[in-house]
């Protein structure tokens, strides 16, 4: 009589026997092998018709299982053939239906049987061997020795698993045909057929297990050159260093997906990943996918769909094409503690299987140099992302949505939220395009760039004015500036150096130690310089007084920073600053200056004012490279 079974699609679990007309309730748990939380421990019902042979899939859970990408609602029910997939939550946990009278058809019939032994019977049983057990086993071959003349460990894989490594030196590309409640298949090669018919005639067993010997000793050489003495990949999907699978320099395909973390950086690379000096990449978020909700930020791991119907397709001929898929996405939420890591690289993993294309995925977590628009996860890419391959920034391009454009850029749309995108790819020097232009063929939309443009810093104009600084006499000098406006920088360079006293509020902590430090100073006969933000005129009182009393002049440096440019400066010490110390400045602390800022005036004392330019000049090439990027 027929039988029917339920399969996992992936592998993941053992065959689950569904029996005629009996309901069975599958969900969370152990039989399945599913432990998200989303699922439903009576996530669906499934009841057998074996003379239909046909399923009736029910759907119990609150979240939906899917049927051919259509979401089922609760209490909906369809019917499923044989061979036919359903996912049992959203899109994930692909299941398969199958009966045996189809996949009975598929045994050769023409030789008789032979009985099988009770070992037998149960070696061959067991699904979650893998292929060297069931040769080993079953055939009795023994593992090739080692060159030392020890049998060569053998690598166990993980249950469900399918010997990529054999399948990948053999050149097949099956990676969908296992399916079958069985632990590995072999595809349609001529090891299979082979292996079939050693099961039915004694006549083709000694040139079979010759076959299989240089199979396994093929395998032992390939094991022993990937071990950890030779430096191979570690095969961890998870915090490994070295992606598995192909040469540093030859832009061999990965075998195998993997994560990896560098400081604030992580990267995912799917199986299949390779080299390229061309290199397509794009944004995630508002690119390759949207919300389901509509709503701008997703609300869960799942609320998500791809952007636009063309994007598969694209990504798949972009990869024929020769070129090698990147996605580049800034996920501060992470660090801040909003966003679920575990959560976002099994999302990341999910989207790149929706998208059935080799990928790889650059995740800024956080607010360093690998946030977009600094070009920090890029230069990964191009030093130790990409197997050695040079990266021809001419053939390449970036495709993102945060690109400037001004409202209405389509009628009814808002202006984007941000320009970093278009500003990553300047600052490579890549070809952009938005999602629209590069997917739907939109025309080129009007955007603008920000005021601020860091390429156009003067770096040889005149620090001040005045011709000259100094002062031989003790005198008090009352810095004014914003965070990050170049002040410390500019006092310790020529004024410190020159005998000056340093008085500042982060050193003392607090007003009150600053003015006698002051006071102290002058009574000592040195020049003090004040070095505090001193944004109105009660603060720079205080250090006026304190020179009337000592009888010594009393002068004002302003920095003549804007705004954008401290905040440029505090992004780029966020960046590079690796003292001791240091402490990060927050966005709020720079408006509250500008907020609380009164413009100096000699009627509040001072003999002088003074305005000091911030001149970039840097002796390291590549810090200067940096500077000059946009960076928010």
């Amino acid at each position: 009589m027929d039988q029917c079974v339920l399969v996992s699609a992936d592998n993941s679990h053992a065959p689950i026997p569904l029996s005629h007309d009996q309901p069975v309730v599958l969900g969370r748990g152990p039989l399945s092998r599913i432990a998200d939380k989303k699922c439903s421990r009576q996530q669906v019902e499934l009841t057998v018709d074996l003379e239909k042979k046909s399923v009736t899939l029910k759907q119990l859970g609150a979240n939906p299982c899917s049927v051919g990408g259509k979401e089922l609602n609760t209490n909906e029910t369809v019917t499923l053939n044989h061979g036919q997939d359903f996912c049992m939550l959203f899109d994930m946990f692909p299941q398969r239906v199958e009966f045996s009278s189809y996949t009975d058809t598929k045994k050769p019939q023409n030789k008789p049987k032979e009985a099988k032994t009770k070992k037998q019977d149960t070696d061959s049983s067991s699904s979650s061997k893998n292929i060297l057990h069931f040769f080993q086993k079953k055939q009795g071959v023994k593992r090739p020795p080692s060159p030392e003349g020890n049998p060569l460990p053998v690598k166990k894989l993980k249950p469900g698993k399918k010997l990529a490594a054999m399948s990948d030196s053999e050149g097949s590309d099956n990676d969908n045909d296992s399916r079958q409640g069985r632990g590995v298949d072999l595809g349609k090669s001529p090891a299979k057929e082979k292996l079939k018919d050693m099961s039915d005639s004694e006549e083709s067993d000694s040139e079979h297990r010759r076959d299989i010997q240089e199979r396994l000793k093929r395998l032992g050489q390939m094991y022993e050159a990937q071990s950890p003495e030779k430096g191979a990949a570690k095969p961890e999907n998870t915090g490994g260093k070295v992606r598995p699978g192909g040469s540093a320099m030859s832009g061999t395909p990965t075998t195998d997906a993997c994560w990896e973390e560098f400081d604030e950086l992580l990267v995912y690379t799917s199986k299949g990943v390779q080299g390229c000096s061309k290199v397509a990449s794009f944004d995630i978020d508002g690119t390759i996918i949207v919300t389901k909700s509509g709503k701008v930020f997703a609300q869960d791991t799942f609320d998500w769909k791809i952007a636009f119907s063309e994007v598969p397709g694209k990504l798949k001929k972009l990869s024929s094409e020769g070129y090698k898929v990147v996605f580049f996405t800034n996920q501060m939420g992470i660090q801040r503690g909003k966003i679920n890591e575990k959560d976002y690289r099994r999302k990341v993993e999910d989207i790149v299987a929706k998208l059935g294309v080799a990928v790889q995925v650059y995740v800024a977590r956080g607010s360093g140099k690998y946030r977009k628009p600094v070009t920090g996860m890029w230069d990964h890419l191009v030093e130790r992302g990409n197997d050695g391959v040079p990266v021809d920034k001419d053939a390449s391009f970036y495709i993102g949505d945060a690109a400037g454009r001004l409202v209405n850029w389509a009628p009814g749309r808002k202006k984007d939220f941000a320009c970093s995108d278009r500003l990553f790819a300047i600052n490579i020097g890549l070809t952009f395009h938005t999602p629209e232009e590069y997917f739907l063929g939109y025309r080129k939309a009007t955007f603008k760039l920000p005021d601020f443009d860091p390429r156009k810093l003067d770096a040889d104009g005149p620090l001040y004015a005045q011709p000259t600084l100094l002062s031989s006499a003790p005198e008090v000098i009352v810095m004014v500036g914003c965070p990050a406006s170049g002040k410390t920088f500019f006092v310790k360079q020529n004024l410190v150096s020159q005998g000056y006293v340093h008085v500042n509020r982060d050193m003392l902590g607090t007003w009150q130690k600053c003015v006698a430090a002051c006071s102290q100073a002058l009574a000592g006969g040195k020049g003090v310089v004040v070095d505090n933000t001193n944004p109105d005129v009660e603060s720079r009182k205080r250090y006026v007084d304190c020179a009337r009393q000592a009888k010594v002049p009393c002068r004002c440096f302003v920095m003549d920073s804007s705004l954008d440019l401290c905040r440029h400066n505090n992004r780029f010490r966020d960046m590079t600053y690796t003292g001791a110390g240091h402490v990060k400045v927050a966005d709020p602390v720079i408006f509250s200056f500008r907020k609380k800022y009164v413009e100096p005036q000699l009627s509040e004392g001072f003999d002088e004012i003074i305005k000091v330019n911030f001149l970039p000049k840097f002796e390291d090439k590549k810090l200067e490279a940096m500077y000059r990027q946009f960076s928010g």
